[in-house]
């Protein structure tokens, strides 16, 4: 049996996710939020509190699902540069789904959700930490590379892209995926 609370709550959060994917944070109110859900704003405020709130559920909701696809296309990956091409074309896209004005809003007004998207970052970086782990048993990777390291690489990388340049967030980030790991020699 379907429970009324959850259709609500999924019809709340995918209009958000829409919103904010479209509009970035500040391009939509919460008056917009309720009409395209099909809820009045006294019921989407029964749900969620704050805008703040629901922007940080619906971005960690979609964090959590852009980590789950990743890491099935990462472990479907017949070898290792099917993976490296998973890890260069497909996770730039997963991320710029979203409006490159998502991430200069949360970097610049948003300092609370920032930190929760950090943590979340922590889990993803375990998941790669085991991942890279696995391919230099596999001898894909040298010895001598530092899991900590290439992850810290490679999020200084999105997180440097996403601040500066979001309009080329895609393009730049494949280029310096390929650099990583395909190497500069």
């Amino acid at each position: 049996m379907v429970n009324e609370r959850d259709v609500i709550q999924n019809k709340i959060d995918k209009s958000a996710q829409e919103l904010i994917f479209n509009y970035g944070i500040k391009g939509w109110s919460m008056d917009t939020c309720a009409k395209d859900a099909g809820i009045t704003k006294r019921t989407l405020y029964h749900y969620i509190d704050s805008k703040e709130n629901l922007v940080e559920r619906v971005l960690v909701n979609y964090i959590r699902s852009v980590q789950n696809e990743l890491s099935n296309r990462l472990n479907a990956a017949k070898d290792f540069q099917a993976a490296i091409d998973v890890m260069i074309d497909i996770f730039p896209k997963l991320i710029t789904r979203m409006d490159s004005r998502v991430f200069r809003d949360i970097f610049t007004n948003y300092p609370l959700l920032e930190k929760k998207i950090i943590e979340e970052r922590q889990s993803i970086a375990k998941e790669a930490y085991e991942y890279i782990l696995r391919l230099k048993k596999k001898g894909f990777i040298k010895d001598k590379v530092s899991p900590e390291v290439l992850i810290e690489i490679i999020q200084s990388l999105i997180i440097y892209y996403l601040k500066t340049d979001p309009e080329n967030f895609e393009t730049k980030v494949k280029e310096g995926f390929t650099l990583v790991l395909e190497g500069v020699f």
